[in-house]
């Protein structure tokens, strides 16, 4: 019971530190991807891109894979990882609103 707990706990933070550690264009990303079961990718069109960017962050941060694939030949396929998953449930859920300090 006590392991079972520990790895909850160990989850647990890694997603939370996964989410406070997006970037704009990660959550971007992240909302414009259509379902978080199916393959998908983008038409490259330059290495500085924002997507680019983004994509590469999220491989970094395990929360999307190399589907071993592609969707045409300027388009590589990624998944979502197990983590990625709740990621992605979670920015799409909704995130808090904020309001400006000057409004």
């Amino acid at each position: 019971m006590h392991r079972l707990r520990e790895q909850s706990f160990v989850n647990d933070a890694r997603i939370q530190l996964a989410l406070s550690s997006l970037s704009a264009e990660e959550v971007i990303l992240l909302r414009k991807i259509p379902s978080q079961s199916h393959v998908w990718g983008e038409k490259v069109t330059g290495v500085a891109s924002w997507y680019a960017m983004a994509t590469a962050r999220l491989l970094d941060k395990g929360i999307i894979k190399f589907a071993m694939g592609e969707i045409s030949s300027d388009q590589p396929a990624f998944i979502f990882t197990e983590l990625g998953q709740i990621v992605y449930q979670r920015i799409n859920k909704g995130l808090q609103q904020f309001k400006r300090p000057d409004e």
